[in-house]
């Protein structure tokens, strides 16, 4: 499975949602506009209930999303868009939601009756699938020495109950394994050594590392939000072992309107990564926005990479990212 800018272009509808969006960014042109709209359309309204709604219905489900979907092993009618169900076929996408369970099962659709893709009609296809997330850590000197990337040098807020004001970076939970202090980690190019001292909520596998060697210049930033981004936006990362992994927008979370710690906040996207490339910063558009956590081995084969919003990390660990 892969996306290109062409077929990105053949998979987008040239009509626009029912909805009017009076902030929709400036700078994108309108073929990215048009996609940035129906992304945030599906994730808005009905359909991101409905995908929920079957999350809760379903059993071992992990992970739900919304955007181009891996369909391969499903039929579909693509109604009046044979460019778009070209492209589809070429590139194994599709508009609508998925959600992946550790149930071994083939892909099916949850709502059987609608095994068709009507941008008009406003309908989009459920898809189940049963896949297997791979963390991407690396063993490196001993059974205990684990590295990974950090993804953006940060400090804890006033507000933090636990530490404040103190600087360090954050990283995957899952690198450290039972390592806490002198841990290895790899920042802009340099592997350094940092303390365990916050950590995430379990569902989003993040840990702050304390540290003392800040870079030379601290600008801080706000990551980007889910409703800046649209499926089939550029990605790129640089971990500790792969570099530079480029790819593009698959899909998000559907619950991305929530900021809670009880949801990962995820984005998913076609650029691979290999073990090691856990905790690296993730680029949309070339803006930060994720955390790179590992890889969705999907039934028939297919692959993705999946990260954590650094919007949520921030939210719920109270911290400000500095880059």
């Amino acid at each position: 499975m892969s996306l290109s800018p062409e077929i990105i272009e053949s998979l987008t509808p040239n009509i626009l949602p029912p909805s009017t969006y009076s902030e929709a960014p400036k700078e994108r042109d309108r073929p990215s506009l048009i996609r940035w709209m129906w992304s945030q359309f599906m994730l808005a309204g009905e359909f991101s209930n409905r995908v929920l709604e079957a999350t809760s219905s379903l059993e071992e489900v992990w992970q739900a999303g919304i955007g181009l979907v891996p369909w391969r092993g499903i039929e579909l009618d693509f109604q009046h868009h044979p460019n778009m169900q070209a492209a589809a076929h070429e590139s194994g996408y599709v508009w609508g939601g998925i959600i992946l369970t550790t149930k071994p099962s083939r892909p099916q659709l949850y709502e059987p009756e609608i095994n068709y893709l009507s941008f008009e009609q406003g309908s989009f296809p459920i898809v189940v699938r049963y896949a297997q997330h791979e963390p991407q850590s690396l063993e490196i000197h001993d059974q205990y020495g684990l590295l990974g990337s950090a993804a953006s040098w940060a400090r804890t807020t006033k507000q933090n109950p636990v530490v404040q004001n103190c600087e360090g970076c954050i990283t995957a939970e899952h690198i450290l394994g039972s390592v806490i202090r002198n841990l290895d980690i790899l920042f802009s190019g340099h592997k350094r050594s940092a303390n365990a001292l916050l950590f995430s909520p379990p569902c989003m596998d993040t840990a702050f590392l304390e540290a003392n060697w800040p870079p030379q210049s601290l600008n801080a930033y706000a990551p980007q939000l889910p409703s800046s981004i649209a499926s089939g936006d550029p990605v790129k990362f640089d971990g500790a072992v792969t570099s530079p992994v480029s790819g593009f927008v698959t899909h998000v979370s559907a619950h991305a309107k929530y900021s809670g710690s009880g949801f990962p906040m995820l984005v998913c996207h076609d650029g691979l990564g290999a073990r090691g490339d856990s905790g690296a910063l993730v680029d949309v558009n070339g803006l930060p926005t994720a955390m790179h956590l590992g890889k969705i081995n999907l039934d028939l084969g297919g692959q993705e990479s999946r990260g954590i919003f650094l919007h949520q990390i921030c939210h719920v660990m109270d911290l400000e990212l500095f880059g």
